[in-house]
């Protein structure tokens, strides 16, 4: 479970970034949930996830996350069949985990300033990422999402 655990973690752009702890005191709004304990490494660990999935913000049963993250997983797989994608175990060697670590932390790095923080700190204190912020984040969760393969 560790390990499924931190291959998604290393996924999310924020567990990458040491800005305010990883966005952990950037206090946000999302669709108009606002307040001391909304900050946005918290929104990009499961609100955008959420409500990108449909998905209520309170929902806390693991069987329903569990559900969800089962089709998602399946209708990205079957995306990517139909564009003839076909993914292969590109970290299969055991011998060189550190170097595929690196080479994912890196990638999801990089979307710190292509989209997360691009807008500005301030900016995304100012406003209520629940709207156009967050159509533009599904793109990078799902872009991040269909590479995680276990």
């Amino acid at each position: 479970m560790f390990i499924l655990h931190f291959i998604g973690d290393i996924h999310q752009p924020l567990h990458t970034e040491m800005l305010d702890r990883g966005g952990n005191e950037i206090k946000v709004c999302f669709d108009s949930h606002c307040g001391e304990k909304v900050n946005l490494h918290g929104i990009w660990d499961k609100d955008i996830l959420h409500k990108h999935r449909g998905l209520k913000p309170s929902v806390g049963d693991h069987t329903v996350l569990k559900e969800a993250a089962a089709q998602w997983a399946a209708e990205l797989k079957s995306s990517n069949e139909a564009r003839g994608m076909v993914t292969t175990a590109e970290c299969s060697n055991i011998n060189t985990a550190q170097k595929c670590a690196l080479a994912w932390a890196t990638e999801s790095n990089g979307w710190i300033c292509k989209y997360v923080l691009q807008p500005s700190v301030d900016w995304i204190e100012q406003n209520d990422l629940g709207g156009d912020y967050f159509n533009g984040a599904v793109t990078v969760v799902d872009d991040l999402i269909e590479r995680v393969e276990v």
